[in-house]
């Protein structure tokens, strides 16, 4: 499974459609397999939704995310996590624990 975080140097960007990172992370069974930083320059909602399902990315952890692009993620099979914020790695372990507070 690929999990996307959008990011602002270390941490999950306050808000999707800005983040010019998005963190891809691999993983299976729970454990981080692989991981990388791509740039995002695209804007247009449509295009981010389309550029992340290419990416075959299937879990979207994010902070802030308008309705629009939430609705077109969904419409593509991509589960969105809203409102994380705090140091990306660390967000993403506590997410794979399945922990019950996710932000620092």
């Amino acid at each position: 499974m690929i999990v996307a975080i959008p990011i602002f140097g270390s941490e999950v960007s306050p808000r999707f459609d800005c983040a010019k990172e998005i963190l891809l992370v691999n993983v299976e069974e729970g454990k981080i397999i692989d991981h990388k930083t791509v740039e995002i320059r695209q804007t247009n909602p449509l295009h981010r939704a389309r550029i992340l399902s290419v990416w075959k990315v299937q879990q979207l952890i994010c902070g802030g995310i308008d309705d629009f692009s939430m609705r077109m993620l969904n419409g593509l099979g991509i589960q969105v996590f809203p409102w994380f914020s705090g140091e990306a790695q660390k967000v993403l372990e506590k997410f794979l624990n399945q922990e019950k507070k996710y932000t620092e």
